[in-house]
């Protein structure tokens, strides 16, 4: 329509017309333009705020998988502690040493909520994350959450030892009643806890077999000790980051768009 007029004008010289006329297209290709631009800026503000809300959602759960974990290592801790006290005092063996002495090996493997920063960083987190000071305090985050997993994945000789030491019935019969609890939340999220008290009594021939046992791993007192001494460090370094990671997700909420 515009370009038959166009013709037109210009066959008749109607050189106001003409002029008219490429001022309508040109108008018409900027404002074309604009609208593009806007609504790319408008689905780029959209994007980002999702992936702000999202990384946000990972480090709260970091967070709360890091206070559940915690709990899981304190009973750890607890069980450990009574089996130490329990050994340096020369008591006899009974039902609560096996008990204490088996769940002080126990553990809970972990790695960092990072399935979206992941995403980003496949996908091109510049264009995401416009941000370059949120892009570096992400980074600085992520990594010291994968070098925090190194320490709290390490795993000393005791829980090996316990396990190739204790007898395997002993040791069955600890994981059949008073083994790890197994929950999951709303999103299908795995949250373990370890019961505080276990309700098991094992037989005088069960106590003996024991003794062997402990006989036979001269080096279970030290073992130990350098057990609640990694489950210490374990624990400082889950309590360490929540207060980090919990509050950069309120400054990515806040600064969503």
């Amino acid at each position: 329509m515009i370009l038959a007029r166009l013709a037109r004008a210009l066959r008749n010289q109607n050189w106001l017309a003409v002029f008219l006329e490429f001022i309508i297209v040109i108008a018409g290709v900027v404002i074309g333009f604009q609208i593009t631009a806007w609504s790319e800026a408008r689905s780029s503000s959209t994007q980002t705020t999702i992936f702000y809300q999202r990384l946000a959602e990972d480090l709260l759960t970091e967070a709360a998988s890091r206070t559940a974990r915690i709990a899981y290592l304190e009973q750890a801790q607890q069980y450990g502690e009574g089996a130490m006290n329990a050994l340096l005092a020369g008591e006899p063996t009974d039902s609560q040493l096996i008990i204490d002495l088996y769940q002080a090996s126990q553990t809970w493997d972990y790695s960092p909520q990072r399935s979206t920063y992941d995403e980003l960083l496949n996908a091109g987190i510049a264009n995401a994350i416009p941000d370059v000071n949120i892009r570096r305090e992400l980074a600085n985050i992520y990594l010291n959450l994968d070098n925090s997993a190194l320490t709290i994945s390490e795993q000393t000789a005791y829980r090996n030892n316990i396990r190739r030491f204790m007898p395997h019935r002993l040791q069955a019969a600890v994981r059949s009643e008073c083994g790890d609890i197994w929950a999951f939340d709303d999103r299908s999220r795995v949250f373990i806890t370890l019961p505080e008290t276990c309700d098991l009594t094992f037989s005088p021939e069960q106590l003996m077999e024991m003794d062997e046992s402990m006989a036979a791993y001269p080096e279970l007192v030290t073992d130990l000790s350098r057990q609640l001494a990694d489950l210490e460090t374990k624990l400082a370094t889950l309590r360490y980051h929540i207060p980090v990671i919990e509050a950069f997700a309120g400054e990515l909420l806040e600064a969503a768009p």
